[in-house]
């Protein structure tokens, strides 16, 4: 019916973490390849994706760590058991706020004001892009006067700026598009 949001993922460390930025982590895992870690929220989810695919495209060697859902990975960067983490903009966010972890870049093409002052991952490795999404579903042969109420509610929705103000603050981007 409608692709609902996108939520980018990040890469993040703890604010007391030596690597400052992308460079810093960079020149960390190529010095010691394999020894720097990075956590998910298990095998083959889109934030062990994004890592590899950082992985690829600034040719270093990291060691993925899976967990058992992000909530547990993050409970190991507290735990200073991997070094960085691959994570929704959702929820990281909070933990941001409180200046407990640092962002070192964002998977969007481009910066996210949400996120100030921190690069997109792309700005150093051009055409890195990891975002998750969240779409509105429906069987097959939905009755038409439901689906056009669903689309309806779809557009009212896309045209509400508190909404839209409330996703942002979240490190959501509103994309309500038509079926």
């Amino acid at each position: 019916i409608s692709l609902v949001t996108e939520v980018p993922i990040v890469m993040a460390t703890l604010a007391d973490n030596p690597i400052k930025n992308l460079a810093d982590l960079v020149a960390k895992a190529k010095a010691a390849p394999g020894k720097v870690t990075f956590g998910s929220g298990g095998v083959g989810t889109g934030n062990h994706l994004a890592g590899e695919l950082f992985k690829k495209m600034a040719q270093v060697d990291l060691l993925h760590v899976p967990y058992r859902g992000t909530s547990q990975s993050l409970a190991g960067l507290y735990a200073k058991d991997i070094d960085i983490i691959f994570v929704s903009a959702v929820e990281i966010m909070s933990h941001v706020k409180e200046g407990k972890v640092r962002v070192l870049g964002v998977g969007t093409p481009k910066r996210m004001a949400e996120y100030d002052g921190v690069p997109a991952i792309a700005e150093q490795f051009p055409g890195y892009v990891m975002t998750n999404w969240y779409g509105l579903f429906a069987p097959k042969r939905l009755p038409k006067p439901i689906l056009d109420r669903l689309v309806a509610e779809v557009q009212t929705a896309r045209d509400d700026a508190t909404l839209k103000q409330k996703a942002a603050a979240a490190g959501m981007e509103m994309q309500l598009t038509t079926p």
